[in-house]
């Protein structure tokens, strides 16, 4: 790599504003670092670290990926939450070996249920036929103040017989409509081509096929 290509990816680098649970992995071609010290002696390797250690980072590959190098990296702010990186040969023709490791997330947070009521089994005959039967005393020495209790006495047992006649039920967030960090546009593009092309029948195992004009 020319140095003006070191500069410009060592900007970029600098540029990029790192947030929790941030993973950045690549072949770097660094090959002189000391990834367990920190140290090396080329100057653009040098400042590779100290964005590294300047962010909060660590990397976490400590075995050589091709040859005698470790020249592809994992480095993270999760390290805790990261298994030791297992390094393997390539299963396709490639110099570099492979690097596998697992992300243990936490789990996710309970769902939150809700208490609403179920309008499918609603018995509204019963409210209708007790408010058609309802009655209290009035007195007819006070028939304003009688006529506020009246109603009030009704909107109670109103709202008590709708509790009796709708029954409750649980209800939980759909997550359907929620599409998972992964979904980026372009799987999204891709999904509804195949998904169009399935409608039609025009869609084999392993691909799509165009449609015949």
């Amino acid at each position: 790599m020319s140095q003006d290509a070191h500069s410009a990816f060592l900007e970029t680098l600098e540029n990029i504003k790192v947030l929790p649970n941030t993973i950045i992995l690549g072949d770097f071609n660094y090959p002189g670092i000391d990834w367990v010290n920190y140290q090396c002696s080329n100057s653009y390797a040098q400042r590779f670290i100290e964005f590294i250690n300047s962010n909060a980072l660590e990397q976490l590959v400590c075995s050589p990926t091709r040859g005698d190098n470790i020249l592809d990296l994992i480095i993270t702010n999760m390290g805790a939450h990261c298994t030791t990186p297992i390094i393997t040969p390539s299963l396709v023709r490639s110099n570099h070996k492979l690097i596998t490791l697992d992300i243990l997330t936490p789990p996710p947070p309970p769902v939150k249920e809700t208490i609403v009521k179920n309008l499918s089994k609603a018995n509204f005959k019963l409210p209708a036929s007790e408010v058609e039967s309802f009655t209290i005393p009035l007195q007819k020495d006070n028939d304003i103040q009688d006529a506020e209790s009246y109603t009030k006495a009704l909107y109670i047992h109103l709202q008590d017989c709708m509790n009796r006649a709708i029954p409750n039920k649980t209800k939980t967030p759909s997550s359907s409509k929620k599409k998972p960090v992964w979904w980026t546009p372009a799987i999204s593009k891709l999904y509804n081509k195949r998904r169009k092309h399935t409608k039609k029948g025009q869609i084999s195992s392993r691909k799509i096929i165009p449609d015949q004009h």
